[in-house]
């Protein structure tokens, strides 16, 4: 079921999976998602297969408005708001991370699969594919 508003919170505390725990969580205030410009953010790496540290990514970012995981949550609530485009891609909300059961740390993403919208998580000890978009909020 639909929520009735076009509005995310991306204030308030994050949903953490049991066993989780949320290490970094960048407050976004109330966004109206159907009238906010949100998009994609890849790394400018010329290879779209390479593995880029995070610290990296991180500083190639830190001029851009990321977006956390009360985006991605509200989302599979609303999909009917979630670009077509990106069925074809994982999309990561690098504006919350978490450290998961084990005490790896993580990051949420939301991708297409069997026809429907769910999400997962990726640890980032692995490194980053520079081919992993990240979701950013644009001017």
């Amino acid at each position: 079921m639909e929520i009735e508003t076009t509005i995310a919170d991306l204030d308030a505390d994050p949903r953490c999976p049991v066993g989780w725990k949320v290490e970094s969580h960048k407050k976004g205030g109330m966004l109206d998602v159907a009238k906010a410009k949100i998009g994609l953010y890849l790394s400018p790496n010329p290879r779209r297969n390479d593995r880029i540290e995070l610290n990296k990514l991180c500083e190639e970012l830190k001029n851009k408005k990321v977006l956390n995981a009360n985006l991605l949550d509200w989302y599979m609530a609303n999909p009917s708001f979630i670009p077509e485009e990106w069925k074809a891609e994982q999309v990561f909300f690098l504006g919350t991370m978490y450290c998961d059961s084990d005490g790896d740390a993580c990051v949420r993403h939301l991708y297409w699969i069997d026809g429907r919208w769910d999400w997962s998580y990726r640890w980032l000890v692995v490194g980053w594919n520079s081919n992993h978009p990240v979701v950013v909020l644009e001017s």
